[in-house]
């Protein structure tokens, strides 16, 4: 079986997992299932310059350390390799209070 990479629709993506729990000083990854071209975001926006936060570009994105305000929901955007279409695939990050 081939893939169109030209076109997001046609190739089987997501980000596992989808919803992860971890306690203040974890380790998290998040995977996102695709060779397309990608970059993370978090609710909404692009992930700050944060020491702690790697994989910006990459298919793993990983948090070290994991304080309150990673808590949120990131985002996979990929790109076909136009760029004339855009697909996001989403993961929550829960952070235990205690």
């Amino acid at each position: 079986m081939t893939f169109d990479y030209n076109s997001v629709g046609s190739v089987h993506s997501g980000v596992y997992p989808s919803v992860q729990s971890a306690e203040i000083g974890d380790t998290v990854r998040f995977m996102c299932d695709s060779q397309l071209t990608k970059r993370w975001g978090k609710n909404g926006n692009v992930l700050p310059r944060n020491a702690k936060v790697s994989g910006k570009l990459d298919r793993i994105l990983t948090i070290t350390d994991v304080r309150m305000f990673n808590e949120g929901t990131y985002e996979c955007i990929l790109r076909d390799r136009l760029y004339t279409h855009t697909d996001t695939f989403m993961a929550v990050l829960k952070v235990d209070r205690e």
